[in-house]
């Protein structure tokens, strides 16, 4: 797990659950904490309503079954925490289920051509303009490409989406019926969106709390080590 980074402060030991549950480890680190969960029987979504009550963003790589892999699994679990905007609010990311947005991640300098070369002349637009046919796209792709639900969601007339898309296909030169080019519209509009969460300010942190004894914490509690003073 990495919990901290752009937009998450250091909280203070907190209990993530009641009973039995996974034991996490907690580890103070310059760039954030990172936990190391022992699942057991449990799921890996068990981590998500674990975390839920300490109010952070943080990150979940897939499981692993040897010490060997778990310097892959930070690095995983830190690629995880990079595709949740900070902007969002709190919340984990399971890696396994954000893997478009990792790709864009994985890389700046690939994501910022993506973002040149298949948005471009949308991001050229006035800036109202541009918010519009990115927040309309980005509706009709979690509407699973349908223009009567993003139109209720975003609480305007099905035609209206429908002649956003359409000047966003002239403007891109990507077609909407296309596969490939939706796959090419998804990636771009995910790479605009982890922009302009990093370019978003992170929120001060709140006072550290004094410091907690190291070790596993019991089962079913998902305990934040504290920072140290900066």
């Amino acid at each position: 797990l990495a919990a901290g980074g752009p937009g998450a402060g250091g909280a203070g030991p907190g209990a993530g659950g009641a009973g039995d549950g996974p034991c996490v480890w907690w580890r103070v680190r310059a760039d954030g904490e990172t936990g190391l969960a022992e699942l057991g029987h449990h799921p890996l979504e068990s981590l998500r309503a674990l975390l839920g009550p300490l109010a952070v963003r943080a990150g979940v790589s897939p499981v692993v079954a040897a010490p060997a892999e778990l310097a892959g699994a930070r690095r995983l679990a830190a690629l995880a925490l990079r595709t949740a905007p900070a902007a969002s609010g709190p919340g984990t990311a399971l890696l396994d289920e954000r893997l478009p947005a990792a790709l864009v991640a994985s890389d700046p300098e690939l994501a910022a051509r993506l973002r040149r070369v298949v948005l471009g002349p949308v991001l050229a637009l006035p800036p109202e303009d541009g918010r519009v046919l990115l927040d309309t796209l980005g509706t009709w792709l979690a509407c699973r490409g349908s223009t009567t639900y993003a139109a209720q969601r975003l609480y305007c007339h099905r035609n209206t989406v429908s002649n956003r898309l359409r000047r966003l296909e002239r403007l891109t030169g990507r077609a909407l019926s296309d596969p490939a080019h939706v796959v090419e519209l998804a990636l771009a509009h995910a790479a605009v969106r982890q922009r302009a969460a990093t370019a978003t300010p992170p929120a001060p942190a709140p006072a550290t709390p004094p410091a907690a004894a190291a070790g596993p914490t019991p089962a079913g509690t998902a305990r934040r080590s504290p920072r140290p003073p900066g």
